[in-house]
């Protein structure tokens, strides 16, 4: 017999409900432990005594929620911030990338701009960029507006300068920046990626717990965002990446994510250090 839930469970529930069935992003699927802890310190943070406060606020107050849904989505970010990572990355994928007459690449569960600005740069220096279409995806439409939305200033790029070189950089990160815009309000004094290379990236909602394949992808990226999935939902995820991978693919997914879906006779590793994994073949299901 299942155990009877727990009020807090119940109301945490009717909160991710409410806020599918009135905006459409979906976290009712995702790690419950993981979401109980973010939104226990996003009311600590807010001086809100419980959830069902919490759930009045979310549901009539616009800006409450917009705060909340950018707790549960976004990661702080860092160009480059794993330069050993990158450094393979050039040296062993790209040659693979090379060899393709156009290469689509998915950043599935984006969480931050850091993470499409450092592939976009790195593609740009190894020439690649011209021929690659980059598709950053995320449940939640307002979270990819806050992404899309995201600036750096002179400081943080001066100090992202150091893993960038690390990761085989040879320039400075500001070329590859522009200065002011996405819509000012503020942005005016911070960097942001150049029209030429942000024009081959595509933004769009999209839920890994409900939607399709919607095209073929030579890397499927990631690396972050399977961790908040529950059991199912992991696995609903990984079914799509499979089936989104073109022939000999390569996936960038937690390394305990193939072990515990048993999916090491469908992917070798090309990295185990770094968790890139190359399909073999299609898994059926």
């Amino acid at each position: 017999m299942a155990a009877t839930p727990t009020l807090e469970e119940i109301e945490v529930d009717l909160l991710l409900e409410g806020i599918y069935r009135y905006w459409g992003d979906d976290f009712r699927h995702y790690d419950r432990r993981m979401l109980t802890q973010k939104i226990g310190g996003f009311m600590q943070d807010l001086a809100i005594r419980n959830l069902s406060a919490l759930q009045e606020r979310v549901l009539h107050d616009p800006k409450t929620r917009e705060l909340l849904l950018q707790r549960l989505v976004l990661r702080p970010g860092r160009l480059f911030d794993n330069p050993r990572k990158c450094h393979f990355v050039r040296d062993a994928l790209v040659p693979r990338l090379r060899t393709h007459a156009e290469v689509n690449i998915w950043v599935a569960e984006c969480g931050s701009m850091a993470e499409v600005c450092t592939l976009a740069i790195l593609l740009e220096e190894e020439g690649l960029s011209g021929k690659t279409q980059i598709y950053a995806t995320s449940a939640s439409e307002l979270a990819l507006q806050e992404i899309r939305h995201t600036g750096f200033t002179g400081e943080e790029l001066e100090e992202f300068d150091v893993s960038y070189r690390d990761s085989g950089g040879k320039h400075a990160l500001t070329e590859y920046m522009s200065r002011g815009s996405p819509e000012s309000e503020g942005g005016e004094n911070r960097f942001y990626l150049r029209e030429d290379l942000s024009k081959n990236i595509t933004w769009s909602p999209f839920s890994l717990g409900t939607d399709a394949s919607f095209n073929e992808f030579e890397l499927i990226m990631c690396p972050h965002g399977l961790y908040k999935f529950g059991p199912a939902l992991r696995r609903r995820a990984v079914g799509v990446f499979v089936d989104s991978l073109s022939s000999f693919g390569v996936l960038d997914v937690p390394s305990s994510t193939i072990k515990t879906l048993e999916l090491e006779t469908r992917f070798a590793p090309l990295s185990p250090e770094f968790a890139l994994f190359r399909q073999n073949s299609r898994l059926p299901h």
